[in-house]
């Protein structure tokens, strides 16, 4: 699979986004002009936010390989593994909007103080998110303190702002029962992975943290030398971002820091939507890359369970526009939502949304 980059798109695109657990029932029509606002629609007017927009009467739019190295002689070998062993090392490009952060380029470590709070460390070696990769680090705790807390986090959607949104892999001494390890977040429900009863805070804890870019996870702890303990399990929803370091009312010192990840693309092959009449709307050109969608005697229906978030995307373009359509939820929980100014891909986050989350009851 390749990378793939978003990116920004000038023209507006209409679409649908299915979201989440969402089994959404029936969509009677999806119009973008001729509504009453009498009736029960989602309705989006792009004009009230573009300065001096005017709705034209008739121009309401339808929505080769390498050498091979000469062997070492063994003595060095064993010389280099030993090195490799006892040597701490690790990644160090690291910073923290909030200060408190000591790097030592020469053992390899990076200290969090404790700020009586969330202290994050954003990695500076990621330029663009990711959302397939493997991040691990030895934690040392201070000695004395009330708290051992520390994670991994991930999912960030801001470098400059870590605290917007993210996920964590992490360790809580104050948590006495299978929750003092645990992995937690917006992408997946929080789920508890061990208890620390067994863990040693006099020498490093070991963390490890591996997701694949469809949001399957599997995070392993515990001080080295002895067998981890290890949960896996799949985010509810998961696009990738950048990543990260944590301690929460802690001091702590990572060391052995590695990472290595890239963004896959996951939007695959787009399938064609045959819309018939059952289906009434002027969108054209309706594609989707994930989810089920099919036009049944009810409209138009989507079942994205399982399958985080679910694009129905279209071809229609214009600039000024309103775009209209009744939902219906057959499960009664779910999201859905009217998508514009957006790519085609499933993970393009420059998009706008007009969302309700029927789950939550709240739009």
């Amino acid at each position: 699979m390749k990378k793939q980059h978003v990116n920004r798109w000038t023209s507006l695109w209409l679409a649908l986004i299915m979201v989440l657990v969402s089994i959404l029932g029936p969509v009677p029509a999806v119009m973008a002009q001729d509504f009453d606002p009498a009736e029960p629609a989602l309705v989006v007017d792009a004009a009230a936010t573009v300065p001096d927009a005017e709705m034209a009467e008739e121009e309401v739019a339808q929505v080769e390989l390498p050498a091979e190295e000469e062997a070492l002689p063994v003595d060095e070998v064993v010389e280099a593994a030993a090195e490799e062993i006892v040597g701490a090392g690790g990644l160090t490009d690291f910073s923290s909007p909030q200060g408190g952060l000591t790097i030592d380029e020469e053992a390899g470590t990076v200290t969090l103080s404790d700020i009586d709070d969330n202290h994050y460390a954003v990695y500076n070696g990621l330029d663009e998110e990711v959302n397939s990769f493997t991040l691990e680090a030895d934690v040392m705790f201070k000695e004395d303190q009330d708290t051992n807390c520390a994670a991994l986090i991930f999912g960030l959607s801001s470098k400059s702002s870590p605290g917007a949104r993210w996920n964590g892999a992490n360790l809580d001494s104050g948590r006495k029962g299978d929750d003092a390890f645990r992995i937690f977040g917006p992408d997946l429900n929080e789920t508890n992975c061990g208890s620390c009863a067994d863990i040693d805070f006099t020498i490093p804890v070991h963390f490890k943290l591996e997701i694949n870019e469809i949001g399957e996870y599997t995070y392993s702890f515990g001080n080295n030398g002895v067998e981890p303990g290890v949960k896996s399990g799949k985010l509810n929803s998961w696009a990738g971002g950048y990543v990260g370091i944590l301690t929460w009312n802690s001091e702590a010192t990572f060391s052995n820091i590695t990472f290595e990840g890239e963004y896959v693309d996951t939007t695959g092959e787009a399938t064609v939507l045959d819309v018939d009449p059952r289906f009434n709307t002027n969108l054209t050109g309706l594609k989707s890359t994930s989810g089920t969608w099919e036009v049944t005697d009810d409209g138009l229906y989507s079942d994205a369970r399982d399958n985080g978030d679910c694009f129905l995307f279209s071809e229609t373009s214009c600039d000024n526009f309103v775009f209209s359509t009744d939902v219906k939820s057959i499960n009664g929980g779910g999201a859905a939502a009217l998508i514009f100014r957006n790519g085609s891909s499933s993970n393009n986050k420059n998009c706008y949304a007009v969302n309700i989350d029927i789950g939550a009851k709240r739009g």
